[in-house]
This record gives C-alpha cells, sequence and structure tokens, in this order.
C-alpha cells in the first residue's frame, strides 16, 4: 500500500508541475526549473584562497590606476614654470594640413619619474638623518626625492646589519683596544729608543723603571696596612685625606651618619681602583703584552668605565638605602678580609633571598602567608636595569681583585 501512495503522489506532483509551466508559458513568463528535476543552486559561504588573491590583486591595479590618473591630472592641470630666453620658449603648437591648430603637445615628464612614489620628509630631518649615519647630505646633481630614497636604503641596510649582528659583545670592543693602545705603546719606545744610541737604549732597558719602583713602593704599603687604608696615593688626589677614615664604613652608619657613608664608600673605591691602576702599571712588560696580561687590563677599564654613573650617584646621594646599607657592609668586611661575609652580602644585594611564588599565589580573596616576608631589601637589584647590574658587577671584580692583592690569613675566608 504504501509503495502505491509514493507512486501516486510522485504522479500528481509531476501533473502539478506541467500545469505550472503551461500557466508560465501562457503568461509570458521564463518558465521555472522543476524542483523535482533539478536541484537549486547552493550559496557560496566561504571564498578560496586563490579567489581572495585574485580579488586583491584587482583591488591593487584598481588603486594604481587611479593614482596614476590623479598623478596625471596633477601633471597637467599645473602652470609650466615661466621660460627664461629665447632658446627655453616652450614650443609652438603644431598646424595640421588643413590649416587649423592642433592640441598643444604634452609637457615633458619630470626628471625623476619616482618622485611620486616616494613619501614626503622634511629636508632638516633628511639631512640629520644622513649625518647621524656618516652619509653626505647631497649628491652632485641629487634631486629631493633621489635623496630621500638614499636615506631609505642606507637606514634598510644599517637595520640588516643590527639584525644579523645580535647583542654586542663590550668586553671584545675594550679587549681590541687594550691590544691596539699595547702596540700603540711598543711603536712609541721603538721610535724614542731608535733617537738614541744603541748603548743608553741597552742601559735603560737593563734599569728598573722610576714609575714602577714607585707602584710598587705603594702597593707593598698598601698591602702592609691593608685593603685600600693606605694614607697616600700616587694618583688619587684628595681621596687620601687623612679624614676619610674608611674603617668606619658599616650598614648602621647610613643610619647616623648618611652623608659621611656615602663619601666613604666613593673614598674607598676609588682608593682601590688606584691600587688596581698601580698593580697593573708594575707588572713587566712580557706579563702586559701577554693574554692574561690584557684580559686583566680590560677588566680593569671596562670596572672603571662601569663604575662612573655610580660615583655620579654617591656624589648626589642617590642611592637607594637598601643598596647603600649592603654596599657599605660588603666594603666593610673586605676591609676586614672576611671575603666569604662580603660574598654574601654581595648574593643578598645582585640577587637577593625573596621568595619566588611556584604555582597558584592567590586562589580566594586572603593572600598567601607567606607574602608578608617579600619586602624591598629582598629585590634583586641587579636585575632593575643594566647601568646599575654593571656598577654592581664592578664591585664584584674590586672584591675579587682585593682578595688576591691582600689574601686573608685563614685560607677557610677565601671564595672559590
Amino acid at each position: 500500500m504504501d509503495f502505491l501512495k509514493s507512486i501516486v503522489s510522485q504522479v500528481k506532483q509531476h501533473d502539478v508541475g506541467k500545469k505550472k509551466r503551461a500557466l508560465e508559458e501562457a503568461a509570458g513568463a521564463p518558465p521555472a526549473a522543476d524542483a523535482s528535476s533539478a536541484p537549486a543552486p547552493k550559496r557560496k559561504k566561504y571564498l578560496s584562497r586563490g579567489e581572495l588573491e585574485r580579488l586583491a590583486a584587482q583591488e591593487a591595479a584598481a588603486a594604481a590606476a587611479a593614482a596614476a590618473a590623479a598623478a596625471t591630472a596633477a601633471a597637467s592641470s599645473s602652470p609650466s614654470s615661466p621660460a627664461v630666453g629665447s632658446s627655453k620658449r616652450s614650443p609652438s603648437p603644431t598646424r595640421s594640413r588643413g590649416g587649423g591648430r592642433s592640441t598643444p603637445a604634452p609637457p615633458a615628464a619630470a626628471d625623476d619619474p619616482d618622485a611620486s612614489a616616494v613619501p614626503e620628509i622634511p629636508a632638516d630631518e633628511v639631512v640629520r638623518r644622513l649625518r647621524a649615519r656618516g652619509h653626505p647630505i647631497r649628491l652632485f646633481g641629487e634631486s629631493d626625492a633621489a635623496r630621500i630614497a638614499r636615506l631609505r636604503t642606507a637606514e634598510a641596510e644599517l637595520a640588516d646589519e643590527t639584525r644579523h649582528k645580535g647583542q654586542r659583545n663590550e668586553y671584545a670592543k675594550q679587549l681590541a683596544r687594550t691590544e691596539a693602545g699595547l702596540a700603540l705603546e711598543i711603536l712609541q719606545r721603538s721610535g724614542a729608543s731608535g733617537m738614541g744610541s744603541d748603548a743608553a737604549s741597552s742601559s735603560g732597558a737593563a734599569a728598573s723603571d722610576p714609575a714602577s719602583d714607585a707602584a710598587a713602593a705603594a702597593a707593598a704599603d698598601d698591602t702592609a696596612s691593608g685593603p685600600g687604608t693606605g694614607a697616600t696615593g700616587a694618583t688619587g688626589g684628595g681621596v687620601y685625606k687623612p679624614e676619610y677614615d674608611v674603617t668606619q664604613l658599616s650598614g648602621s652608619l647610613l643610619a647616623t651618619d648618611p652623608d659621611k657613608c656615602f663619601v666613604l664608600v666613593y673614598v674607598y673605591l676609588r682608593r682601590m681602583l688606584d691600587v688596581w691602576d698601580l698593580e697593573l702599571a708594575a707588572r713587566p712588560d712580557r706579563v702586559k703584552r701577554g693574554v692574561a696580561g690584557k684580559h686583566e687590563y680590560t677588566k680593569f677599564v671596562q670596572t672603571k668605565e662601569n663604575l662612573r654613573p655610580f660615583f655620579k650617584l654617591l656624589k648626589r646621594k642617590a642611592v637607594e638605602n637598601d643598596v647603600m646599607e649592603k654596599i657599605a657592609d660588603i666594603l666593610k668586611y673586605v676591609q676586614q678580609r672576611e671575603y666569604v661575609m662580603a660574598n654574601d652580602y654581595y648574593l643578598r644585594l645582585s640577587i637577593g633571598n625573596a621568595p619566588w611564588p611556584i604555582g597558584v599565589t592567590m586562589v580566594g580573596i586572603h593572600e598567601r602567608s607567606a607574602r608578608e616576608k617579600i619586602f624591598s631589601n629582598q629585590v634583586a637589584h641587579v636585575l632593575n636595569d643594566e647601568t646599575q647590574r654593571k656598577w654592581i658587577q664592578s664591585i664584584k671584580r674590586i672584591m675579587t681583585f682585593a682578595q688576591q692583592k691582600f689574601p686573608p690569613d685563614d685560607h677557610a675566608k677565601l671564595v672559590g
């Protein structure tokens, strides 16, 4: 029965479709497609990548054509500059064979066809940026657009070099400057010895250098008195006054007399730099020219340069109290040759002892139980900025030099 019913319904549907098509043909309308014969086309919801690229290319071509048409219209509508002299007059319109005047010839194209493609930059800005990169501000016969294009090329090349170069190695650069300085010193000595006689040069080489002797004597005095506590210095100047008693340095001095604490820290670090400089100057030439000697001098020069921002902060008394307290304690233990304690305070200053939260720190409305243990004096100050990291590392180098120059009586107090 169901099969017969389905056949009857199909026949009826076919008859209804035939009647509709007959009525539409009689009315003059185009016949509608039969739903049973052909399914209706589905509407596309998405576009393929090729279709998107084709549409983007068409839009770009249309925009380029519009820009070219606008540039041509602007060039044709702009008035031409007045001609000077009879030889530079604009060409007269040509005559046609019929006697009438034809349209005038189109104006000549500009000398720089890519002038419209280069973005406009003020002239003073172009000059400043070219000078900053070491390029001439204008070449012979160069237009403004060509100069801007040259600036863009120079900036792109500099960006590529910087990207491929990566992080700069300041220590390697300073080592190269040290080697160049030693080579220059050798040339100067050879030139000075060539001006004298062979006997004088040989006797001068055999004799000891007075500056080296003075440096060795000053270093011996410092060794006898203690690290950085000498009363006189060859290059220190005012930091060797008797009223500067650096043995009073401690973290508690910052609370009682902060001005004196800032001054004593500055004085002690300057004295240690002077002792280090004298120690390097007293070395023989064969040690200076060796690999280890070059590296030692490079460390000294880099330490001296990195401590300059810290010295400026000390003069302005702009160092944080918690940082200053730890530095004073470090220098106090260095003077006492307690290098293990000094290294302990250095670790507190550099990386701190703040608890690092691991996992979920806040799961509700209440704080963690160890939250109150995180104070400002437990923060890793070496990670604040690059300049501060450098002068804190320089203090560590001074500690290492003091341990080598002034070793303790007990080897258990040595670090490393």
